[in-house]
């Protein structure tokens, strides 16, 4: 048997339909999956382990689990007061008011002393944290 060159095409072009058709069957047959954005797959390599599969029961645990938050910072900062913003407040009056002891993040009798001795006030407004910029670390103040 003599192949010709319109043998070997027609031959070409019935292995590639072939391929095609087997990859849209395997696609069609899977199930849908939700979008992933940069992955590509083989259509020809089968996985090796299956999805699992999530109850109805597991999806409604899911959406009663409550998510839970960091409280917010309740202001004005005063003794009782908890945070990052009284970390930051006290790391503040260690580098310019003589601040002495742990930074806690706790308003304590010491915090409350230095914050009436500076600002004659028995609490700090948001206005005045954010006017020293008590809540940028020094780090970023320099380069800037």
């Amino acid at each position: 048997m003599k192949m010709t060159k319109q043998t070997w095409t027609m031959v070409g072009l019935g292995l590639g339909v072939g391929l095609l058709t087997l990859y849209l069957i395997k696609k069609s047959k899977a199930k849908p999956q939700t979008e992933t954005q940069g992955t590509t797959e083989d259509p020809f390599v089968t996985p090796t382990t299956a999805p699992q599969q999530t109850t109805q029961s597991e999806k409604e645990k899911k959406e009663e689990t409550p998510v839970t938050k960091k409280p917010p910072t309740i202001w004005p900062l005063q003794p009782g007061s908890e945070g990052k913003e009284v970390e930051r407040l006290q790391i503040w009056l260690l580098r310019n008011h003589g601040w002495k002891g742990p930074v806690t993040g706790i308003y304590d009798e010491q915090t409350d002393r230095l914050v009436r001795k500076r600002f004659k006030k028995t609490y700090l407004n948001r206005s005045t944290y954010e006017h020293y910029q008590m809540g940028i670390p020094i780090h970023e103040l320099i380069k800037g």
